[in-house]
């Protein structure tokens, strides 16, 4: 089954971060889990959503519809 993760990667996501040490192990973390995420399906990818913290549906719409529609053209 075709399998897209959409991440937010802007900047809002750690601004709250003080301490860098902390905010390395949260992304680190996330990327740890995105990883995992995409051992659900051999056909899976990441797609990266730079303008967007954790509400991509409606900071960048487009991303999420393009990748539902790529994920629907991919069915058997």
């Amino acid at each position: 089954m075709p399998f897209a993760v959409i991440t937010g990667t802007s900047v809002v996501l750690t601004k709250g971060f003080k301490d860098e040490s902390v905010k390395k192990e949260y992304q680190d973390l996330v990327a740890k889990l995105q990883a995992d995420f995409l051992k659900l399906s051999t056909n899976s990818w990441l797609v990266k959503a730079e303008k967007s913290g954790h509400i991509i549906q409606a900071s960048e719409p487009e991303i999420v519809v393009d990748q539902i529609r790529k994920v629907l053209g991919k069915r058997n």
